[in-house]
């Protein structure tokens, strides 16, 4: 199938780069990648997809009409020291940052406090 060689594809790419961390029955999913004095982590749970990354107040405020995607929310944490930057996004066909936030490491956490 084209869309399961695609995705083997992808993993193997990934896989190149990043080490893969997951827990037996949970669905979080950590790619983890050390560069230089930072750590580089991915993270998103594989049974959480959106859509549009949007809850239902953000959509009625839109003057435009957003075609109706899937996707995924995620976040990806910088450490460097004591310090991390932790970006949280949202994945479909384009990608959407939904918050940066500058923390000690020690605080930086999946959700957003």
């Amino acid at each position: 199938n084209e869309i399961d060689q695609e995705l083997v594809d992808v993993q193997k790419q990934v896989l190149k780069t990043f080490k893969l961390k997951e827990e037996t029955g949970l669905g979080m999913v950590r790619l983890v990648k050390q560069h230089g004095d930072e750590t580089i982590e991915v993270q998103f749970d594989v049974q959480d997809v959106d859509d549009n990354g949007m809850d239902e107040m953000d959509q009625e405020d839109e003057d435009e009409e957003i075609p109706n995607s899937m996707g995924i929310n995620f976040q990806v944490t910088i450490k460097k020291g004591g310090d991390a930057i932790v970006v949280n996004a949202f994945a479909s066909d384009a990608m959407n940052i939904q918050n940066i936030r500058f923390c000690e490491a020690k605080h930086a956490s999946l959700k957003e406090e």
